[in-house]
């Protein structure tokens, strides 16, 4: 922990909803400006991009579940959905 910076990741314009599994394994991005309409998981070891999920509707928000087996988002449509 030195407060080098470690990994930087290019994937969407505006990342501001971000999530990070219980383990610390995988990091999961949605950006909630403009008309992005997909969730991105990475690993965070490789900085790979490992899974997207596609919406119809923008994504407005992002969990992963304390085990980490799930993710929920909440998107313009007014749903939540479990991954």
């Amino acid at each position: 922990r030195t407060g080098e910076q470690l990994r930087t990741w290019q994937a969407h314009d505006n990342f501001v909803v971000l999530s990070l599994s219980p383990a610390g394994t995988h990091l999961a991005a949605c950006a909630i400006f403009g008309s992005a309409k997909e969730v991105l998981v990475f690993n965070i070891f490789t900085g790979e991009q490992v899974q997207a999920f596609e919406y119809s509707a923008a994504v407005r928000g992002i969990a992963y579940s304390p085990s980490g087996q799930f993710i929920a988002t909440a998107s313009c449509d007014k749903n939540v959905d479990l991954w």
